[in-house]
């Protein structure tokens, strides 16, 4: 008989053995199993990136359309803006044309010339009427009214034009040596600048 410790040591040999050979046997399928992994890696790793999708060729030419429409539609605002100006010059050296008459006539004298443009720019309420109203009775004041005199202050009561004419007014009172006409509207001549007024 063998001795429990031979039949031990030769049972784990046999063991050992049969273990080596079933690891031996299982290789092949394990490498056949590495390579199948490798190449799905390696397939994955050569498959190209995900690209966005290029725009329906309708869609980038409307694109196009719309920015070309607005840069005209910008082009055609500008351009209106530009004319404004022009077009309000205009309008405004249009509107001097009866001042700049009536500045000369005044400079002639003409008075008929000057009660034309007079009567013109009060119907049109022109914003400097009242200059033109002044330099017509301020053309003919020597032999003007106290009446009209109190009309035009009436016409332009508060403005500045109003004191120029009760300036020439006053002056024109004392050539005339009308006292009570003078000491009535001298207190109301609120610009109180002139030398020869203060001298009456």
């Amino acid at each position: 008989m063998r001795s429990p410790t031979i039949v031990g040591v030769a049972a784990w040999r046999g063991l050992a053995a049969a273990m080596a050979a079933l690891l031996i046997a299982s290789m092949p399928s394990m490498a056949t199993a590495q390579t199948e992994v490798g190449a799905t890696s390696t397939a994955a790793n050569k498959t190209p990136p995900t690209t966005p999708p290029v725009a329906a060729p309708a869609a980038a030419l409307a694109a196009s359309q719309a920015a070309a429409e607005a840069a005209a539609a910008s082009a055609d605002a500008a351009s209106a803006a530009a004319r404004t100006p022009l077009t309000s010059s205009t309008t405004i050296a249009s509107s001097n044309v009866p001042i700049v008459e009536a500045r000369d006539a005044y400079r002639r004298r003409d008075t008929v010339k000057l009660s034309q443009l007079r009567a013109a720019t009060t119907s049109q309420s022109h914003p400097l009427a009242s200059w033109v109203d002044d330099w017509e009775l301020g053309s003919r004041l020597s032999s003007a009214q106290a009446s009209e005199v109190e009309s035009f202050y009436t016409r332009w009561r508060g403005r500045y034009v109003e004191d120029r004419l009760r300036n020439d007014w006053l002056i024109e009172l004392g050539r005339r040596r009308d006292w009570g006409a003078f000491a009535k509207d001298f207190p109301r001549f609120r610009m109180n600048d002139d030398r020869e007024v203060t001298c009456f």
